[in-house]
């Protein structure tokens, strides 16, 4: 598992907020890996707080997928990387016909 390393909390915050393109690509991965996977909860990375000393892991639950690559994939749309888009958009269109299908009892 790769670790991803700040200064601090609100640093972390902050990045989430701006879009760090580093953090969106690491969570993109995580997905695309596990876009079959029969997991519901999948580490991205453990998110190390200098400051603080402190660690927290970063994880997706595969409910959560389809939203996560939206939203990431505005930040990879600003940074004009535009090949992942497409990656990505293709990973969201499997998992909306795939999720008409998976009825859960």
């Amino acid at each position: 598992m790769m670790s991803y390393k700040v200064k601090s909390k609100q640093e972390f915050i902050n990045q989430i907020k701006e879009g760090d393109l580093t953090l969106a690509r690491m969570i993109i991965r995580t997905i695309l890996r596990n876009l079959s996977s029969k997991n519901t909860r999948h580490t991205i990375t453990e998110v190390e707080f200098e400051e603080d000393e402190e660690s927290y892991e970063l994880s997706c639950h595969s409910d959560e997928f389809i939203v996560t690559l939206e939203k990431n994939l505005q930040v990879l749309i600003e940074a004009e990387a535009y090949e992942e888009c497409s990656k990505v958009a293709m990973a969201i269109r499997y998992l909306k016909n795939n999720k008409s299908y998976d009825i859960q009892i």
